[in-house]
């Protein structure tokens, strides 16, 4: 489920938003964020310091895969992607062959790809620290409207994963 919070609520806050999305294990998708850009600059905070990178029309994106270790218990793989730029057509990989794709570019942020074990019933909160303006987390969860800084929060919840079939709600 993606929530979308007021960081100074008030009584002209408005409800929490959200949506729900299955994934099995194996299966790989994308999740976007929901923030889109016309024009930003990101802060990175890789091992070698603080790097900075400028985009033009960027899309935020979590990658995100669910491997079943055992009985009850998921591994869930996160990847930032930054999609950016016009859509046109691409070459990708199809199985063993090419094919043309319409995307944008994909800047895939390896050093920050993370990943976590759930158990049945266990939930995490992935979000942004939101007074760390430019940074990956504030671009992909935070955005302004109207003057108010909104914050999103993306919570994962095992529902099942004792057999193949196992499924995440998000």
């Amino acid at each position: 489920m993606v929530a979308e919070i007021p960081l100074n609520s008030s009584e002209n806050s408005g409800p929490l938003l959200g949506r729900h999305q299955f994934l099995a294990p194996g299966v790989e998708t994308e999740i976007p964020t929901g923030i889109i850009h016309d024009e930003c600059e990101f802060l990175f905070h890789e091992a070698g310091g603080k790097k900075s990178a400028s985009y033009e029309n960027v899309n935020c994106v979590l990658r995100m895969k669910a491997n079943r270790l055992q009985e009850g218990w998921i591994r869930i793989d996160f990847q930032p992607e930054i999609h950016h730029g016009e859509n046109q057509l691409r070459r990708t990989a199809a199985g063993e062959a090419w094919s043309l794709k319409m995307s944008q570019k994909i800047d895939v942020r390896v050093a920050q790809r993370f990943s976590m074990t759930l158990n049945v019933g266990e939930l995490a909160l992935i979000t942004a620290i939101p007074h760390e303006e430019g940074t990956l987390g504030d671009r992909f969860f935070c955005r302004d409207d109207q003057g108010t800084k909104k914050q999103r929060v993306l919570c994962i919840r095992v529902v099942e994963a004792g057999s193949p079939a196992a499924a995440l709600a998000r």
